[in-house]
This record gives structure tokens, sequence and C-alpha cells, in this order.
């Protein structure tokens, strides 16, 4: 897996140079493809934090361009066109009502585009790509297994594996209420249930042909034959079975022991995301 600066890089070729009547499609399919990338909300987010585009845009009229003062302003702007424009308005119409006109008199629609490509979108895109640079150059180990697991909750994986995401939210929310030091080993159990149901879902999504005699649930059999049955024989495919097997023995132990910490529970719960992210990105590359 690339790094998503890069993927932004080859994904924004599409909108560097608009035509009017391509705006919608591309745009729709850009927003759409930001929804699922956690790092790149961060960042909108904090844009839509830091700029209120509806203070900024609210005198804006044909006659008078947006107010912007800064790079946060501007991006705040290119975002709220690739917003409006994914939805369905015009690109042509809404440059012209918020005066973003061309240096010359224009009836073209295309001219109308332009301007707000050229002044807005594409800073905007460049604002998001050298921000995620700055992320990916300064990531810890703390932000890399952050961005693991934001990609766990993401619409990607949710509406690949649903069950396991709502199984995997119900383990995080766990965190949230105050426990009893001897209560925390039901992380153990609920994450056995996760690779259960990651393990029923991986059969469905892979239409996985399980050998003769394998029992229900047998996560292990279940996810070994996964890993085993593509085109990938290396090493690799053989360690990532050994690490599905240890975490969930490590869940079963995690399960039957009283004296189970929150941080203990904490482990197995990153153990358990990281293993299963293992095993996605693995078969991923098989499809």
């Amino acid at each position: 897996m690339g790094l998503l600066s890069e993927e932004l890089e080859r994904r924004r070729r599409l909108v560097n140079e608009l035509r009017y009547n391509d705006t919608t499609p591309r745009l729709f399919g850009l927003l759409q493809w930001f929804r699922e990338q956690p790092p790149i909300m961060r960042i909108i987010n904090d844009v839509k934090i830091q700029v209120d585009v509806g203070d900024l845009l609210r005198h804006c009229n044909r006659r008078s361009p947006p107010p912007v003062k800064t790079p946060e302003d501007q991006a705040a702007v290119g975002i709220y066109l690739i917003e409006q424009c994914a939805g369905g308005r015009s690109i042509d119409e809404l440059t012209y009502s918020l005066g973003i006109a061309p240096t010359h008199d224009t009836n073209s629609r295309q001219a109308w585009t332009d301007e707000a490509v050229s002044r807005f979108i594409v800073p905007a895109l460049d604002f998001i790509e050298d921000h995620l640079r700055e992320v990916e150059s300064a990531a810890s180990v703390e932000e890399f297994v952050k961005i693991r697991i934001d990609w766990l909750g993401s619409t990607t994986f949710s509406d690949r594996f649903p069950e396991t995401a709502q199984s995997l939210d119900g383990i995080s929310k766990q965190f949230a209420i105050a426990r009893e030091t001897g209560q925390w080993f039901n992380v153990g159990n609920s994450c056995r249930e996760a690779f259960k149901t990651f393990a029923t879902e991986v059969t469905v999504d892979t239409n996985l042909d399980l050998p003769p005699g394998t029992k229900a649930g047998d996560v292990k059999a279940t996810l070994r034959r996964a890993i085993a049955n593509d085109a990938d024989k290396s090493r690799f495919g053989k360690t990532l079975e050994k690490l599905v097997a240890a975490t969930w023995d490590h869940a079963q132990s995690i399960t039957h022991r009283k004296t189970t910490t929150r941080l203990d529970a904490e482990r197995l719960y990153l153990l358990t995301t990281l293993a299963l992210w293992e095993v996605i990105e693995h078969l991923s590359k098989e499809r």
C-alpha cells in the first residue's frame, strides 16, 4: 500500500483540468473518496473549524469575489466549491454568483469553470496534499496505529465487512466505560467474537471453499484457508497465519484471566485490529 498523498496526487489529475460538463461526476468521485480517508477528512474538518466559509461568502455577488486573506480561506472556498458541485450545482453558475470571474469579459462556461479551478479548487487540493505530506513525514507509531484504526471505521471497511465493523466499534466503546479491574477480561471475549464475525464475512466476501470437516466458527482454520488460498505463497503468508493464530490464542487467554487490566485489554484490541488490517491488505492484493 503506497502513501495516501501519492494516491491523492494520482486521483486529482482528473480535477486539475476540468471541462464544465465533467465537473459533477469527477468532483463527486473525488469527494466520495475523500470521505473514505480519515486523515484527509481531518484536514478538511480542521479548515472548516478555522474558517467560517458561510461568513466569508456572505457578501459575495457577481462583482464581489470571496475576500480571501489566508491559505486557509482559499482552501475553505475551494472545498466549498467541490462539495457544492459534487452535489449537482453547476460550476459556472456558482462561480458567477460568487463573483469568481475571468479577467476578460466572456460568456464562455469553460472560462468561468477554469477560473474556479485555478483560483480555488486546485489551491484547495494543494493545501490538502501539502498538509497530508506533513502528517506522513512526521508520522509516529501512535499516528500509524491511529490511521489503521480509523480506516477500520471507514466506509471502505464497513461496506465490505459491516458486522465486523460494528463489532469493533462496540469494543472501542467499552473503553469509555469505567470498569473494575476484574471486568476487563470481557474485552478478550469481544475480540474473539470480532474474529469470528470477520471469518464468517471473509468466507462470503472471498467465496471461500472451506475444507470438508471444518467446524463452524473455527477462526484459525477459516483464516488460514483464506490466506493460503490466494496466489501469494510467500513466507509472509505463512507468518500472517501465525500472527492471526497467536492473536486469537492471546484473546482466549485474556478471556480466562480475571486479573486482566485495562492496559491488557487495550493492547489486545490493538493487536486484533492490526491483525485484521494485515489480513485484509493481504487478501485485497489478490482481488
